[in-house]
């Protein structure tokens, strides 16, 4: 009497027997892996199978995966959870956010559009928050803690940014904006006050909404004069 997995070359199958003798079909759990088994003709799953509805994996001996998985004829890397489901759409995965394709289950990599919004991934899939540099494009962008990247004028803990409208870079140095000159340092932060040009050899004065000033104006109780064409203070 066979007792266990069998090969069955005359049918290119495997099947596993039990301790009765008996053919298994469906799911079994066999020390301790859970295994699939065609329900009339008792082959063992291996590789991708859709079972009612759902896609698993199970590996050369038969056994289901979890967790990600890479399929590399595919070129994808997909997920499946504890019940050997493969996931879709946006996953919360050990306290990690990503998105995996609706239709493929293809985990998302880089930059991809959603629903309207840029969201940017990294090489793992975990969905990125926060200043970002995207070397390639020569940005740094901004994502919220939904994961959108942001444009225009923006409140980041308290310090003023402007994110191109379209592109969503970081502005720095000089930009005229709305018909306004602004200063933003090294790291996109807004400047104030008095502020020194160095390779335009000018100091100008920008107000609290960051607008370079001209001509007369009081500052502290103090009147300067900014040239009406360039802002530097004479």
């Amino acid at each position: 009497m066979t007792i266990g997995e069998k090969y069955i070359p005359t049918q290119d199958k495997v099947v596993w027997y039990s301790d009765d003798g008996t053919m298994l079909y469906g799911w079994q759990n066999i020390d301790g892996k859970v295994h699939y088994f065609d329900k009339i003709t008792g082959k063992m799953s291996m590789g991708q199978k859709n079972i009612d509805g759902h896609w698993y994996l199970f590996d050369s001996k038969g056994v289901m995966q979890q967790g990600f998985q890479n399929i590399g004829y595919q070129n994808k890397t997909v997920y499946y959870n504890k019940d050997g489901w493969m996931l879709y759409g946006w996953q919360n995965i050990d306290g990690k956010v990503y998105y995996f394709d609706k239709v493929t289950g293809k985990m998302t990599v880089g930059q991809k559009n959603i629903g309207g919004h840029w969201y940017l991934f990294d090489s793992k899939g975990a969905m990125q928050r926060g200043f970002q540099n995207i070397g390639y494009q020569n940005k740094t962008v901004y994502y919220n803690k939904d994961g959108w990247m942001l444009y225009g004028w923006q409140n980041i803990d308290g310090k003023v940014y402007y994110f191109d409208k379209v592109t969503g870079k970081m502005a720095t140095g000089q930009k005229n904006i709305g018909g306004h000159w602004y200063l933003f340092n090294s790291k996109g932060v807004m400047q104030r006050g008095f502020q020194y040009i160095s390779y335009q050899n000018k100091t100008v004065y920008y107000n609290k909404n960051g607008w370079m000033l001209y001509g007369h104006q009081l500052i502290n109780g103090k009147k300067y004069y900014f040239n009406t064409i360039t802002g530097a203070k004479e």
